[in-house]
């Protein structure tokens, strides 16, 4: 592809994103259908059927999972930036009540008698993420609504699966979205008026929500110097670093396996196949995935592990602000006090850091441009940072679900910015017996999921492109930011080299958007193996580095 070509496929992306930020800009409530054209115009490699009028379950089944469920019942959705207006938007208190999504970490709160559902949003990655995702919906909903003007009574499973060009599979896929009452929430689908989006204005920074983030870690973290104390940070998830490092696990096996053998017998198959392969690494990282799903059902064995972290000196702070997240502090020196670590972290040295001061500061990835802010908050209060290192999904364009990959060059989006960094896993074996890796990788850090386009990832895989995620460009930006702060980080090619701290980055395959994205199948198992390598390899990173000094 030309690179006139490709130009004109970004431009039509950018069109779409200046086109919603201008209608959104003057704070007055918008109708979402009102961006439809734009969004049509780019077609988005995620929205397969969008230009015909067969049900996208695939598409209705990512967007859906990223906002509150009470979505379907919404007619206005607010974002607020400054966590300061939300006294002004939620005035009666009793009747509003927080609410979650599936897979996106976001401060939400919905109101049922007004049916209004309120976001409070830390980047502009928020707002290209609500606003594509419910063009998406509204797109969808009105197909529903009028494959069944004429048959809102009566239907059955045959006649939907016609009526929408969908799949028996993807039938019930749809089914598990709209829940138990799913013939009646599917009835009325599509027959309220179109849902409105109001972003608030404000003047205030994204800086607010980081700064207060970083005020309940001074609060919460009992260490008197925490902002002197030699610092090793990680954005990754909360479960694989001290499920290596602590083997808890191990000590509940017993019941872990019980429970999985009697609630989810086809998971619990699975586990005995695995099992008769002999490969202990698989093993040991199944079980943990088995692990969640116990926790899940167990709060009080949430409790008890929770109460073992903290006798050993590991701190798990839960976000009270509009940052969503949780970090976990743990100290290096905590590592030689759990007996059941991790085989893969056997052959370490814990005895040369079991007086070392460090800590790790370990914090769930937040989405796209928020990196940016997090990593600029936290590089302005942390004075002795050691290590720096990235562990995320990311789309792959020339592999396979699960594989590694290690970039050495980034292109970031949002910045019109390249930098090229010494990525350290470059230089070090990141082991996974059922794994291929591929390192010293081009990436590609995009405005968002569904802001991207076949022809435009044929284009970047052409010219050597083949990793496509939003966190690092961000991650990086500040970074380079942090350490020319007289540069302006835009349109340019940027070098991060010689840094006063190490830097990695590891990613793990979830998807091709080549060949299925997300919304077609989840990850599940396959992300097992990939995450407690690049976990592991952080791990084995940050003692190779401490035990020389």
């Amino acid at each position: 592809m030309s690179p006139v070509q490709l130009a004109t496929l970004e431009e039509t992306i950018r069109n779409h994103i200046q086109h919603y930020t201008e209608l959104l800009a003057p704070g007055n409530p918008v109708n979402i259908a009102d961006f439809i054209p734009t969004y049509k115009l780019m077609q988005p490699s995620m929205h397969h059927h969008l230009g015909d009028n067969w049900i996208d379950v695939s598409t209705l089944n990512y967007a859906l999972s990223r906002l509150p469920s009470e979505l379907r019942e919404t007619q206005s959705v607010i974002m607020v930036k400054d966590p300061r207006q939300l006294p002004g938007v939620i005035t009666t208190s009793h009747v509003w009540k927080k609410v979650t999504a599936v897979n996106r970490r976001r401060l939400s709160f919905y109101n049922p008698l007004s049916r209004t559902l309120v976001f409070v949003i830390t980047s502009d990655s928020d707002i290209d993420d609500i606003v594509n995702a419910l063009v998406a919906i509204e797109i969808e909903s009105e197909k529903i609504h009028q494959a069944l003007r004429h048959q809102r009574k009566q239907f059955d499973d045959h006649e939907l699966i016609n009526l929408f060009g969908i799949t028996v599979v993807e039938l019930e896929s749809l089914k598990m979205l709209l829940g138990h009452d799913w013939k009646s929430a599917l009835a009325t689908w599509g027959a309220r008026s179109g849902t409105t989006l109001q972003l608030l204005k404000s003047n205030s920074s994204y800086d607010t929500a980081f700064e207060d983030w970083i005020d309940q870690l001074r609060k919460e973290s009992l260490f008197i110097d925490l902002f002197d104390t030699p610092v090793y940070f990680v954005s990754s998830n909360t479960h694989s670093l001290t499920n290596l490092i602590t083997g808890y696990v191990w000590q509940i096996e017993a019941k872990l396996f019980t429970f999985i053998e009697s609630t989810y017998p086809s998971i619990y198959e699975q586990w005995q196949l695995i099992k008769t392969n002999n490969d202990p690494t698989r093993v040991y990282d199944f079980v943990y995935y088995l692990s969640k799903i116990y926790f899940e059902h167990h709060p009080e064995e949430v409790q008890e592990r929770n109460r073992l972290e903290v006798s050993k000196g590991i701190r798990r702070i839960v976000s009270t602000g509009p940052f969503e997240s949780v970090t976990q502090i743990i100290p290096l020196n905590s590592f030689q006090h759990f007996e059941y670590p991790d085989p893969q972290l056997a052959s370490l040295p814990f005895n040369s850091i079991k007086d070392n001061s460090a800590i790790i500061i370990n914090i769930e990835y937040p989405l796209g441009q928020a990196a940016y802010y997090l990593m600029e908050t936290f590089l302005k209060h942390f004075k002795n940072v050691k290590g720096i290192y990235i562990i995320g999904k990311a789309a792959i364009l020339n592999g396979n679900i699960g594989d590694i990959q290690i970039p050495k060059t980034v292109l970031d989006e949002k910045t019109a910015s390249t930098f090229n960094f010494d990525n350290c896993f470059n230089q070090s074996n990141v082991l996974a017996s059922n794994v291929h890796t591929h390192d010293s990788l081009k990436a590609l850090s995009l405005f968002g999921t569904f802001l991207e386009n076949r022809r435009q990832m044929e284009g970047y895989l052409a010219d050597g492109y083949n990793v496509i995620e939003m966190e690092s460009g961000s991650y990086l930006a500040s970074i380079y930011h942090y350490l020319h702060p007289e540069t302006a980080v835009e349109n340019g090619n940027f070098d991060i080299r010689s840094t006063p701290f190490d830097i990695g980055i590891i990613n793990y395959a979830s998807d091709n958007p080549l060949v299925q994205t997300l919304g077609d199948t989840p990850l599940i198992t396959r992300g097992i193996e990939p995450t407690y390598a690049a976990t592991s390899a952080v791990i084995k990173r940050i003692i190779e580095l401490e035990s020389k000094t």
